[in-house]
């Protein structure tokens, strides 16, 4: 009997219980937490999980979120991928890649333009059209590092009731002018504090208005690391934000050697740091260079419905572009063959193919749906052979008609 792909509904709750705790033995659950896990989850229940069966077994299972995300500050419906897990006696029988063809076709038919998923391999993702989207830079630095200053007098710890009437609004303020982030529901914030390790520290204005946050935890000390102040989300709306914060966290050297802190690409984080030099750091020298922090890679990005994803775009304004678009996409059908953009008064209108075009462009969907999200340009990925294009001149004006800030995201599913 061939396989049949559906959406699971509760009496699968055991059999798919069963499949999880061997497929991922490591976390330690039992079947009941399992079934705990998929059916009161924030990002969902038992309505997202996706499952492969074949003669009444099921040999496969995947959860398929509902998310938005927003890019170029519009928000993009989108399917989030993730615990894909296949029955220990059906492997090597090529089910994975199956069984996520079918996701992201579900997923298009419901009307999600794209795709979003943490890989547990990225080469794995790839040969499916995920692209990376997405990069934080790691420090570990001692809090004195961090520039004092008067405005830490304004960081108060909250506790989580009130830390989530706080900082929410922050964060709904900031997300839209960022790349990647999601709208987070009431249910989705629970996440953030699921574990109950999690605190807030928020900055208030002379006014007594929040306008920046920390969530952080304690990482106590283990056999291999030591102790740190783990930085995991921050965010200001002002410079005086910023700054207060990292007041408040150079305020803590007497109690705390060594503070893990995330940094976007683009934040320049290191021109406010007092001393770049980490010794503690293990990373090979290359002849005076000397290491600052690591780069993490994080999601991985796909488009499933291109000319529904680009009519959703917004783009910088410039002088108006024409591009004839091919796209090459082995598991959407719906996305192959040519159409024509026109990037114009900040939004893109798409069209069939034909008629005049000032650039012409053939590419696959795993390095276009990174150029979508800003996780590569189009004219490094003409630089690199990834796309071919009629007038290579004409790449950088689209460069500036797409750019956006690199993308990223805090949020775990």
């Amino acid at each position: 009997m061939s396989l049949v792909f559906r959406y699971a509904e509760t009496p699968d709750l055991p059999r798919i219980a069963e499949l999880l705790v061997h497929s991922f033995p490591g976390v330690g659950h039992t079947t009941s937490r399992w079934e705990q896990i998929i059916t009161d989850f924030p990002h969902g229940g038992i309505e997202t999980a996706w499952v492969a069966e074949e003669n009444s077994r099921i040999v496969a299972m995947c959860r398929i979120y509902r998310l938005d995300q927003w890019i170029s500050g519009v928000v993009i419906p989108i399917m989030g991928l993730g615990m894909v897990a296949i029955s220990a006696t059906d492997r090597r029988r090529g089910l994975a890649g199956r069984l996520v063809e079918s996701a992201l076709i579900k997923s298009r038919q419901r009307g999600d333009l794209a795709s979003v998923l943490y890989p547990f391999r990225d080469s794995f993702y790839r040969k499916l059209g995920y692209g990376m989207a997405g990069e934080v830079q790691q420090f570990l630095l001692p809090p004195g590092e961090f520039p004092d200053h008067p405005g830490r007098k304004r960081v108060r710890i909250v506790p989580l009731p009130e830390g989530r009437e706080l900082i929410s609004p922050i964060y709904d303020q900031w997300a839209p002018a960022q790349t990647g982030q999601l709208r987070r529901s009431v249910r989705a914030w629970e996440r953030v504090w699921e574990d109950g390790g999690r605190y807030a520290a928020v900055y208030h204005n002379e006014s007594g208005d929040p306008e920046g946050y920390a969530v952080f935890h304690y990482r106590m000390a283990t056999p291999t690391e030591g102790a740190a102040l783990d930085i995991e989300e921050i965010i200001w709306l002002n410079r005086e934000a910023r700054l207060g914060l990292y007041g408040w966290i150079s305020s803590l050297s007497d109690q705390w050697r060594q503070v893990i802190y995330r940094a976007h690409p683009d934040e320049a984080f290191t021109e406010h740091v007092n001393t770049l030099r980490q010794p503690e750091l293990k990373a090979a020298r290359w002849h005076h260079w000397f290491p600052t922090s690591v780069t993490l890679s994080g999601p991985m990005f796909r488009l499933l419905d291109v000319d529904g994803a680009w009519a959703a775009r917004r783009v910088r304004p410039g002088p108006p572009l024409t591009v004839e678009l091919e796209v090459t996409d082995p598991q959407i059908p719906g996305n192959e063959g040519r159409r024509v953009l026109t990037l114009a008064d900040g939004e893109v209108r798409v069209a069939p193919e034909g008629g005049a075009a000032d650039l012409r462009m053939s590419i696959g969907i795993e390095p276009l749906s990174r150029i979508y999200i800003g996780a590569l340009t189009p004219s490094a990925a003409v630089l690199s052979g990834l796309a071919t294009v009629d007038q290579p001149e004409l790449s950088t004006w689209l460069d500036a008609l797409l750019a956006v800030p690199r993308p990223w995201t805090f949020d775990r599913f």
